[in-house]
């Protein structure tokens, strides 16, 4: 389907094959996505997950895999998605400055 769809808006790149399936990664992401449920926000502005929320979830589930490591991939998620919020508010920003402009 997807080959179809960049055939007709001409796209050129082949489609990426369906990456393997890893439990670990599953694992990883279904915890940042529960982890990422207790996320506090300011008005609209949301904060970076702390080290007790991510405690919270290790009191009771297991881990596939080393605590250090199961940080650093929560944490690097939770940045990226971070990062994405603020260039979506300074986007919006922008917006909202130009309409008041007019």
């Amino acid at each position: 389907k997807e080959q179809y769809i960049n055939r007709w808006l001409n796209i050129k790149r082949d489609v990426p094959q369906k990456p393997e399936y890893s439990y670990t990664a599953q694992v990883l992401l279904n915890a940042y996505n529960t982890i990422a449920r207790s996320r506090k926000f300011s008005d609209v502005i949301p904060a970076a997950l702390s080290a007790h929320d991510i405690n919270a979830y290790l009191s009771i589930h297991e881990l596939p895999i080393e605590i250090d490591i199961f940080n650093e991939v929560i944490f690097t998620l939770d940045n990226d998605y971070m990062k994405e919020e603020c260039e979506k508010m300074e986007r919006q920003r922008v917006i909202d400055n130009r309409k008041t402009k007019k």
